[in-house]
């Protein structure tokens, strides 16, 4: 007759032995799948080597103006071409109100005619203060009108 232990003893070892059976299939199915990566890995490396190559030849600067005679119609500067800062004709000031507009004169101004005056810089708007209490020695604001038009709306 069969002792109850060795009953227990024989069911230990066959859990023992299905548990590293499983244990085995799982280590080769982890095994295959790091080769696959490494695989994956080694030719994406091949195909950062090769677009560096491609990238280097095609950033030369031999190929890079041959290729600009070929697809843009670009000839070099010339010294007539140049002009001085001074010899560009100013902009003539934006009129106030759209009644006040007249046509921009079409010509270049004659070389001795005085530019016209720039226009003048905008007003300086308000800046907001920040509320008494958030910051030390900051003064609070009375009202939002006071703090200028700008913080109504959300801007600064």
């Amino acid at each position: 007759m069969i002792r109850p232990s060795v009953f227990a003893w024989v069911a230990l070892a066959g859990a023992v032995g299905i548990s590293l059976f499983q244990l085995k299939q799982s280590v080769q199915t982890m095994d295959e799948d790091l080769l696959r990566l490494n695989r994956q890995i080694a030719a994406e490396h091949q195909t950062i080597h090769l677009l560096r190559a491609q990238w280097s030849r095609s950033n030369q600067p031999q190929h890079l103006e041959s290729l600009s005679r070929i697809a843009l119609d670009i000839e070099p500067m010339k010294p007539g071409q140049m002009a001085r800062l001074g010899d560009i004709p100013f902009r003539p000031a934006a009129p106030a109100r759209a009644q006040d507009a007249q046509p921009a004169p079409r010509g270049i101004p004659a070389a001795g005619a005085p530019p016209p005056p720039p226009p003048a810089p905008p007003a300086p708007q308000p800046r907001a203060r920040v509320q008494a209490g958030t910051h030390a020695g900051a003064p609070a604001i009375a009202s939002v009108a006071e703090a200028g038009p700008g913080i109504a709306r959300g801007g600064r």
